[in-house]
């Protein structure tokens, strides 16, 4: 069985830690892209890991296969600066603190998945992916669309190319939504 998700969570229910959960999903779905293409086997017990934060420092495997890292270090101040800016070191840090906490209790491939978030950050903390192109030979034209995750938006863009000379004429936003995957999953299959 391969470690398929990595997702960071709060705990606590309510509309404030739901906030919190979108805005660290785009580095869970960047590091999960990632893990993806390295096949990381795991001792088949679980397929993702699940960081939440709360309020016990214990790791468990529910039924879902899901290796369940429980820690207690939530700084509601960090989290509310972060929030409003473009710094995701907090978000960043916690992830660390997770994947520490799991590598203490299941042997997982901490070399890697701290390399994943260390080119995450190298890459200025985006995601951004290629979702499909096409070619219209007859037109000279290419069109690209791409989606960009953020931690407050996911955009989806159209680029429309010449082939030759490969130059960009245009570009624009085809939507924006918030960064809930619940908002924009089905965008991705159209």
């Amino acid at each position: 069985m391969n470690l398929r998700d990595v997702f960071l969570q709060h705990e606590e229910r309510g509309r404030y830690y739901s906030v919190f959960d979108d805005h660290v999903y785009f580095i869970s779905l960047y590091i999960t892209k990632e893990i993806r293409r390295y096949k990381i086997e795991t001792d088949g017990t679980f397929s993702s890991i699940c960081i939440l934060l709360g309020k016990c420092d214990m790791v468990e495997t529910d039924f879902l296969k899901c290796l369940n890292v429980h820690i207690s270090s939530f700084d509601r101040q960090r989290y509310e600066m972060s929030k409003n800016s473009n710094d995701y070191n907090y978000y960043i840090e916690l992830f660390r603190l997770g994947f520490q906490e799991a590598a203490k209790h299941k042997n997982i491939p901490l070399g890697i998945l701290n390399k994943i978030l260390d080119d995450f950050i190298a890459n200025g903390c985006r995601n951004e992916w290629v979702i499909s192109k096409y070619v219209f030979k007859d037109l000279g034209l290419k069109l690209v669309v791409e989606g960009n995750l953020t931690t407050n938006a996911f955009e989806l863009k159209a680029y429309f190319y010449s082939i030759t000379p490969k130059k960009l004429i245009c570009y624009g936003m085809i939507e924006r939504t918030a960064s809930n995957h619940l908002y924009f999953k089905g965008e991705l299959k159209k």
